[in-house]
């Protein structure tokens, strides 16, 4: 998971461009994501140095090896 692009986001997600904007400021100012301006380029990547975010990746991680927690598999 390194920096990716707000549009590639957008696809990636299946989402509006102006949707991913909104979500991606607000996981900003929760200091979730990092965001880099490149010109008018705009990137975002998880704030490792946030525990709720190295959590977060722990769990994307596990959600695509199949390998869910009990927690979240018992909620399924």
């Amino acid at each position: 998971m390194g920096e990716l692009h707000l549009t590639e986001i957008a696809k990636q997600t299946d989402q509006s461009y102006s949707s991913t904007q909104r979500h991606l400021e607000d996981l900003s100012n929760a200091a979730i994501v990092e965001e880099h301006d490149y010109g008018r380029v705009r990137m975002f990547k998880l704030n490792l140095d946030n525990p709720r975010a190295k959590r977060l990746r722990q769990l994307i991680l596990e959600w695509d090896s199949g390998q869910m927690p009990q927690q979240v598999q018992e909620h399924a």
